[in-house]
């Protein structure tokens, strides 16, 4: 039950104005980030979310929450594997007096291997190359079908085409005579028997 103390942001209730304070920034973080960076694009948003991730950006649940929606729009992408999606370290939204207490180790600066970025964007490269042929290799196989049901239905209807057209005409041509010298024939006939 939420007490007079407590703070509520974006749908979650903080206990401590602390926290709460927190967790507004990272709202405000969250809103910019949606507003100004361009997500659209697979390969900066797996950038983007890794940058987080590295940088530690966001402890508390609102924060978590917009990481885990990224996670979700980047594991719709087919060609980003899935080990390539690093998972969200949920422990920084742990109250520190609740954490399990570990001993301290000497924080040495995380190097960044070199090449990471690289084999990323190669990864995504080469997973775009191979879904451009995947789809070059179905059109060509549509291609190929539509040629082959064009030769046999050309091969298989007698219909006038390029080749037989000329003869059509003439055929055409000597009915039409023959029609007007039947007619021109009755014309005559008609004439001499009324003396026309």
């Amino acid at each position: 039950m939420e007490n007079e103390h407590d703070y509520i942001i974006d749908g979650f209730v903080f206990h401590s104005q602390r926290e709460a304070e927190r967790a507004r920034k990272e709202l405000d973080g969250v809103r910019y980030l949606e507003k100004n960076a361009d997500l659209s694009d697979p390969e900066k948003l797996l950038q983007v979310y890794n940058r987080m991730l590295e940088r530690g950006m966001f402890e508390t649940p609102v924060g978590l929450r917009f990481l885990r929606d990224l996670q979700d729009k980047i594991r719709q992408i087919p060609y980003i594997p899935e080990d390539m999606i690093s998972p969200i370290d949920a422990g920084r939204s742990i109250p520190e007096d609740i954490r399990e207490k570990k001993p301290k180790e000497k924080k040495t600066p995380k190097k960044k291997e070199k090449g990471t970025d690289k084999e990323i964007r190669q990864t995504v490269k080469d997973s775009r190359l191979k879904v451009k042929f995947y789809i070059s290799l179905i059109f060509n196989i549509v291609l190929a079908a539509l040629v082959g049901f064009m030769i046999f239905v050309s091969v298989s209807t007698h219909s006038v085409t390029i080749l037989n057209y000329e003869n059509e005409v003439i055929n055409k041509y000597e009915e039409w005579e023959n029609e007007l010298n039947e007619r021109e024939k009755q014309i005559k006939q008609y004439e001499e028997k009324y003396g026309l």
